[in-house]
């Protein structure tokens, strides 16, 4: 009788072990079935992930040589699916922000190009977000186009970037483009853009035209939103 209970209880045991096995395969299922926007994107095998000073617990870090030269880590995603004429699954060319953390090895007078978001540019289409070489972070969407002043930067430090735009209608009554660092906004950009075409391919981390420009630097949270962010005075509450 005690065996026949022991042998039960081990039965059981297995049992639910084999339950739980089942479950947790199941559910990492429907976790990648649920995932198939995240195959779009192609990156370089081996990009470092780790772990991260701003509000992430981790964030990717794209290199390249320290001089810019060679061929970078590569993060690249497509504009998705058009829904009507420039506005895509995954970019609205009329209007729009752009928001990320990022932590440099570099400090912000080195002098080089340093590419953060990046569109195929060309005569038709352009879109970026880099350190360029004149020390200022720069923001290009076609005519829209402006600058701040980063020089004062350092390396290992978090700065909080967030670039808005607005085809249409003026973000602050004057202009259709901001550069918002650490919560300071900058606004640029007075003249009213053309039509802006959206770009085959985006990159994160290096510029896509030159297959060059590391961002050499550790980027956190980069999201892409439909609407230019409210700053608590403009922008779309």
């Amino acid at each position: 009788m005690n065996i026949k209970t022991c042998s039960s209880v081990k039965l059981l045991r297995y049992s639910i072990r084999t339950k739980r096995l089942i479950i947790s395969f199941v559910t990492v299922l429907l976790i990648f079935s649920n995932l198939s926007v995240a195959y779009a994107a192609t990156f370089t095998a081996g990009m470092a992930k780790r772990d991260a000073p701003g509000p992430f617990a981790v964030g990717v870090i794209s290199q390249g040589n320290w001089d810019g030269t060679g061929t970078p880590d590569a993060l690249n995603y497509s504009q998705g699916t058009q829904i009507k004429n420039q506005f895509y699954s995954n970019i609205d060319a009329y209007q729009g922000s752009v928001v990320f953390w990022v932590t440099p090895e570099w400090n912000g007078n080195d002098g080089l190009n340093h590419y953060i978001w990046n569109g195929l540019r060309g005569a038709t289409a352009q879109g970026y977000i880099a350190k360029r070489s004149d020390n200022k972070l720069w923001f290009e969407y076609r005519d829209l186009e402006m600058s701040v002043d980063v020089s004062s930067w350092t390396a290992g430090s978090t700065y909080s970037v967030v670039v808005r735009w607005d085809s249409n209608n003026t973000i602050d009554g004057t202009n259709y483009a901001s550069i918002s660092l650490n919560d300071t906004h900058t606004f640029g950009a007075t003249s009213q853009p053309g039509v802006i075409s959206v770009n085959t391919t985006f990159s994160v981390g290096y510029d896509l035209n030159t297959i060059g420009y590391p961002a050499n630097a550790l980027i956190e949270g980069l999201t892409i939103y439909r609407r230019p962010l409210f700053d608590g005075t403009y922008g779309i509450d």
